[in-house]
């Protein structure tokens, strides 16, 4: 297949056009001769333009745009990157739990900041405005759109109800809760079957995806760590030097603060009235995500109840 693209690119070519990573699946596609789909199933276009394959490149959109919601997550992410802008916004679907306040836009100039760290959007507001236009006119197209308006608190509350019916599904429900428990014992047997020939789980596991792997990930970052340090002494003070200012305030109100948002997450009402674990899906639940997740303690718990309780 690679042979398409390079008998009609020379080595070397660089293409500074905006691409996505939806664009590689119809280009793979382009690249096997395969035909692509007749009906808009496809968000991504061809890169066979770029690699000297034909096609018509101004029926491309200048710009991509991507989403991004986390499960559990307080909010869902939207972003457009045009040109050498990137603008960012959010949906708002859990107010009850996380509270009223809202994450505000983000504007970046990725060629004069590269590392995202002085959000323009106030001193921008007509660029802001118009790449917000243009993000939720895409977010309102496509035959899987999930609001005709492109409306980000619309979406994000149509995604929340779906990961809690997933979550009901696969974890609520005791026989699927079971598959994950299986999954996790199979997992701590192959880490002793490991540590008995002296290997460690995660040089089979890097990335600590494996269910009992997460509270074995601490220690591989705390030597990483180490290893740079030893490297460059200076290394944290470049770490902390390069964080943003928003970053930098954020962080030092979640320090001085600490200890009320731990009693404000354990007073609210959602999380209040959540009692411990004492069915056996909960203590099942319970022993996965004490393994599963590093750290994962009674807050952390209260936090998953409150959650899956909460109404979008």
């Amino acid at each position: 297949g690679g042979s398409v693209a390079a008998r009609a690119l020379p080595r070397g070519t660089a293409v500074d056009a905006v691409t996505s990573l939806l664009d590689l699946y119809p280009s793979l596609l382009w690249m096997a001769r395969i035909p692509q789909p007749t009906q808009p199933q496809l968000s991504g276009s061809s890169l066979a333009p770029f690699l000297g394959g034909g096609g018509d490149l101004s029926r491309r959109k200048d710009y991509a745009v991507s989403q991004y919601h986390s499960n559990l997550g307080n909010t869902g992410t939207f972003c457009i990157v045009w040109r050498n802008y990137k603008y960012i916004a959010f949906g708002h679907g859990f107010r009850r739990i996380y509270g009223s306040g809202e994450y505000v836009p983000q504007l970046f100039d990725l060629e004069a900041d590269p590392g995202e760290m002085y959000n323009l959007a106030h001193e921008r507001p007509d660029l802001a405005l118009y790449l917000d236009v243009k993000l939720r006119g895409e977010l309102a197209s496509g035959f899987n759109a999930l609001s005709s308006s492109g409306d980000y608190h619309e979406i994000d509350v149509a995604v929340k109800r779906s990961q809690q019916a997933l979550y009901r599904r696969f974890y609520l429900d005791e026989a699927r809760l079971d598959i994950q428990v299986e999954r996790l014992r199979k997992c701590d047997e192959l880490k002793k079957s490991l540590a008995l020939k002296g290997a460690s789980l995660l040089a089979l596991d890097p990335e600590a995806e494996l269910p009992c792997a997460a509270n074995d990930e601490e220690p591989l970052r705390q030597r990483n760590r180490d290893e740079k340090l030893k490297a460059d002494p200076t290394w944290q003070e470049d770490q902390q030097h390069q964080r943003s200012p928003i970053d930098q305030k954020l962080e030092a109100t979640m320090e001085s603060g600490a200890a009320q948002q731990s009693e404000h997450i354990q007073s609210t009402s959602a999380v209040q009235h959540v009692p411990p674990p004492k069915t056996e899906v909960q203590a099942k639940l319970w022993r996965l995500f004490s393994r599963a997740y590093t750290g994962f303690d009674e807050i952390d718990w209260l936090k998953v109840a409150a959650w899956e309780q909460d109404v979008p």
